[in-house]
């Protein structure tokens, strides 16, 4: 099927109903219907048909969900871009996909303008301006709203038509453009549903930027007849109080976020009884963290793994399957859902004890990285390592550029971390490897390329937020996690700091936390 015939459908299903709330606005399925039709036929006189290419940078607010779908039924390609990403990540990308437009809200006008000026390929910059006076040469959105007839018009596209090009976090190099289909991500929809516990007409509060899981998640959400709470970004304080006002029922977090959630002082005084399902991804919580979620919120977790080339629901860990006291449970992504095949790949012969890189194929895989050569497109390789445990779960053992090499053995940060994370004064902890004999970051010029990383001699580092601000021995950390590892996990350095630094996707930046080693 294709996403312009499938949100005819379901927008005209659910007519009245709340289909999005932002602050004091609200949107029902008719609205949707009415403004994106107007939109799509818009686009069609504009040019921006079949394999026209409609870049969205903007934070999380309706007019991003109507640019979309109005992509879709015209029969172009959404670029949906994550709000978080720096001013010469987003240029690149719009560079990289060469868009014909691009819709913009005032928060990115600046960089808007900077590529108005070096891109004469893009045709069309359309701003929500919030009152701010648009720059020369820009469209206002409201204005083309107003300009299009409400017959959506009938595009020439087929299911495997490209519908839409996500870019890649970039964690381990150049960020990449990855095509998914109209077919994929109406099976990418229906897999959300059946494996997140999306139900009919839930509440669904997000927070995360929408050009990245939340996209996948949204669409599901909809074709659900859900309503969707939008904010602009997360703050713990506004999460609790719409948890609240709204009695939402289904939200998506970072394992970051679950913690913040959790330490705020408002927590205390809300009401989170509404919160049915909270998924989680992009790493595994701690067990202790998973233990005090499930005492706030009940068992409510469900934990995804996938990735940008097949979205969010590789493999689940569902409700009933957490508990924080089997922490070898808890430390899984879990099991392979009905729409994906894991394997693992230790071709190179790197790794032992049936340890690889995890590659993955799926109902709702990518058709293809954007302008370049996938040399095995039916299996996707993650730059994960993991493992099957005994019952069939998998086990993410690390990243491959995170693996620590000391001496003949490698040390997965992930194991260490866990043990870290149990300290009673450790609030959040980031595991890194350093060059042996350069700990503390001085006197070292050796070749920062992944390869060289990889097989130098390193040292084990901790990266510690504690609760306090404080500080922590490093003998006593050291003992404190001797039962639990080997001598050669134990770390040989402690940095403490505020807090970690994150990267737009919500992950720990592992990266620059090594930089001033490497």
């Amino acid at each position: 099927m294709q996403l312009d015939a499938y949100y005819n459908k379901l927008l005209t299903r659910f007519d009245d109903r709340t289909a999005v709330r932002f602050g004091d606005e609200r949107l029902t399925y008719a609205d949707i219907d009415d403004h994106t039709a107007r939109l799509a036929n818009v686009f069609q006189t504009m040019g921006l048909r079949e394999g026209r290419r409609v870049a969205i940078l903007m934070c999380n607010r309706p007019e991003f969900l109507l640019t979309e779908i109005a992509t879709a039924r015209a029969g172009a390609v959404a670029i949906p871009m994550n709000s978080r990403l720096d001013e010469e990540h987003s240029k690149r990308i719009i560079r990289d996909v060469d868009a014909d437009a691009l819709f913009v809200g005032s928060q990115f006008f600046d960089v808007a303008q900077e590529l108005q000026q070096e891109h004469f390929r893009l045709k069309y910059i359309i701003g929500v301006s919030d009152d701010r006076e648009l720059p020369v040469g820009f469209q206002e959105y409201d204005e083309l709203l107003n300009n299009g007839t409400l017959e959506p018009p009938t595009p020439s596209i087929e299911p495997d038509s490209v519908a839409a090009v996500f870019y890649t976090s970039g964690t381990t190099g150049p960020q990449k453009g990855v095509m998914h289909t109209h077919e994929s991500l109406v099976l990418n929809a229906i897999a959300h549903i059946h494996e997140l516990d999306i139900r009919r007409h839930e509440r669904v509060l997000l927070s995360t930027p929408l050009g990245h899981s939340p996209n996948f998640i949204t669409r599901a959400a909809l074709s659900q007849g859900a309503t969707v709470v939008l904010q602009p970004g997360f703050d713990a304080k506004r999460t609790l109080s719409a948890i609240a006002e709204y009695e939402m029922t289904w939200t998506f977090l970072v394992p970051t976020m679950v913690s913040r959630l959790l330490n705020d002082d408002a927590l205390g005084e809300t009401d989170v009884s509404s919160i049915q399902t909270i998924v989680y991804g992009g790493s595994p919580m701690s067990p202790a963290l998973v233990e005090r979620g499930i005492e706030t919120f009940g068992q409510v977790f469900i934990q995804i793994y996938g990735l940008m080339e097949a979205p969010d629901v590789v493999t689940t860990l569902h409700k009933h399957k957490h508990q924080p006291r089997e922490g070898a449970v808890v430390n899984t992504v879990g099991y392979p859902t009905q729409y994906a095949d894991v394997r693992i790949d230790d071709s190179d012969g790197r790794w032992t004890d049936d340890v690889g890189e995890v590659c993955v194929r799926s109902t709702f895989g990518m058709k293809g990285y954007y302008d370049r050569t996938t040399e095995d497109p039916d299996w996707i390789r993650t730059g994960d390592l993991g493992r099957f445990d005994e019952k069939g779960r998998l086990v993410i053992l690390d990243r491959i550029q995170d693996a620590i090499s000391v001496g003949d053995e490698t040390v997965f940060s992930t194991r260490v971390e866990n043990v870290i994370q149990r300290h009673p004064s450790v609030q959040q902890v980031a595991v890194i490897g350093v060059p042996a004999g350069h700990e503390q970051g001085a006197g070292h010029t050796r070749d920062q390329t992944l390869h060289h990383r990889v097989h130098a001699d390193q040292a084990v580092k901790a990266v510690i937020a504690t609760a306090d601000g404080g500080q922590l021995a490093l003998e006593g950390l050291r003992e404190f996690c001797a039962d639990q590892l080997a001598a050669h996990e134990l770390p040989n350095s402690i940095d403490f700091v505020s807090a970690l630094p994150e990267t737009p996707y919500g992950k720990v930046d592992k990266r620059s936390l090594r930089q001033p080693y490497w």
